[in-house]
């Protein structure tokens, strides 16, 4: 079932409930849960400013000329779009989701291998998958389709000499000589954050991009687009909070050391 409440648009199916909605400027935010209602944790996010969007909930398979990718050739299928300046989120008749830019064209879409989607794949992998652990927790995986072409830009800090995370594997988790933060920004004009501050790993393999969490209540990323890489970190950190300007006093002369051991050593 598609609907829309206030300015968020729903899919439900099954036990299955997702919802997007405006989160800053030219992005959404993306929650999946397979509980009776979402969490309240915003995690890293701000609250955000108000944006005004355009939702359509229609039955047809285009939406004036522009082509909905997985939809092609499914007409009378029932269809959702929320628009939030250069972003279009897309749901088809099969609950699959679709991101495009201003122009139309497509930056991201989840990976559904399943008999109904198109094209047809009896693999039976989903794009949204939930495994129960125990109590109201899952195991989640998220997958997206990546370009070929597609460089991807960030995640933090991981002893290794890529700068291009493309084809990588890397843990979502903090330890010693580890920083992950799991923000990227991708060659085809969108940045993604990973809301979830649960243990897992990302790959961003070259025929699927797997997004995981060992134990989670809820899916929830957040995804922007923007006209260059500097639009895209300008909005990211006005949702995410930025760093206070250092005070005077903080901004001289800076010498680390793991410890002193005499007044004289440290003069």
């Amino acid at each position: 079932m598609l609907f829309q409440r206030n300015d968020k648009v729903f899919y439900t199916f099954d036990n299955e409930t997702v919802m997007i909605e405006a989160w800053g400027k030219n992005a959404f935010r993306v929650r999946v849960t397979h509980n009776e209602t979402f969490t309240s944790n915003d995690w890293a996010l701000e609250e955000p400013k108000p944006q005004k969007v355009n939702i359509q909930i229609s039955r047809n398979d285009t939406y004036g000329d522009e082509p909905m990718g997985n939809m092609e050739g499914r007409k009378s299928a029932p269809m959702a779009s929320i628009q939030n300046g250069k972003i279009k989120a897309v749901f088809n008749s099969v609950g699959a989701l679709t991101f495009y830019n201003k122009q139309g064209r497509v930056i991201l879409e989840e990976c559904w291998r399943r008999l109904r989607d198109n094209p047809s794949m009896s693999l039976n992998s989903e794009g949204r998958e939930f495994r129960a652990v125990s109590g109201s927790n899952f195991r989640v995986v998220i997958r997206f389709k990546p370009k070929d072409d597609e460089k991807i830009f960030g995640m933090g800090q991981y002893q290794q000499r890529y700068m291009d995370m493309k084809g990588c594997t890397l843990e979502l988790a903090h330890r010693n000589s580890q920083a992950s933060v799991p923000f990227y920004i991708s060659n085809q004009g969108y940045g993604f954050l990973w809301n979830n501050p649960a243990i897992g790993k990302v790959t961003f393999g070259k025929n699927i991009t797997e997004w995981t969490a060992e134990s989670t209540k809820q899916v929830d990323y957040w995804i922007i687009a923007g006209d260059n890489p500097r639009e895209i970190e300008e909005n990211y950190t006005e949702v995410t909070g930025r760093a206070p300007m250092m005070p005077d006093y903080g901004m001289g002369f800076w010498q680390c050391k793991l410890r002193y051991q005499t007044q004289e050593e440290l003069m």
